[in-house]
């Protein structure tokens, strides 16, 4: 084998598209029609007998629907810098614009209840309209004998005695 040949064989990207291929039990033709790529070229990718382009790694691992953190790796193998950036929370130093604009627009949002919620819908922040909701929900789950805020009582329904009506806490 010459030294070319040697490079070739030598490179991780064709053995981590194949075995993604053979995870997704995805043959070279398949797998060539739902990335609009020739089978001839996927097949020069497995075998390293092509290099790939960063577009093609994004789009052969959209294809095979490849997390984001094994893409990272594929296109760090292909000699690339990360396409994708590390997940960053709330808390990170670098995200401190966005979790002051958030916490304006919680802000400017009053007097109607408002909350931040992750892709999870875990509970980031809420403004103090929304625990007062939260509160008058938790209170008149039973509607019958729940009671309610003063300033709600007006609306209800003539048969609900004001004698019901407590202040709301303004905690949890």
């Amino acid at each position: 084998m010459n030294q070319l040949e040697n490079a070739q064989v030598s490179s991780p990207f064709g053995g981590l598209l194949k075995s993604w291929r053979a995870t997704h039990n995805v043959s070279q033709l398949d797998l060539s029609l739902i990335s609009d790529v020739s089978q001839r070229h996927v097949s020069f990718l497995e075998s390293s007998r092509a290099r790939p382009s960063q577009q093609m790694i994004v789009q052969l691992s959209e294809a095979l629907e490849v997390p984001l953190h094994d893409r990272k790796v594929l296109l760090h193998v292909a000699g690339f810098a990360p396409y994708y950036r590390e997940k960053k929370t709330l808390d990170d130093e670098a995200m401190a614009p966005i979790t002051d604009a958030l916490r304006r627009m919680l802000t400017h949002h009053a007097p109607y209840p408002a909350v931040v919620v992750d892709r999870e819908f875990n509970l980031i922040n809420r403004q103090q309209a929304f625990s007062i909701v939260v509160v008058v929900v938790r209170r008149s789950k039973n509607a019958v004998g729940g009671s309610l805020p003063e300033r709600h009582c007006q609306s209800i329904a003539a048969d609900v005695s004001p004698a019901r009506c407590t202040p709301v806490d303004q905690e949890f």
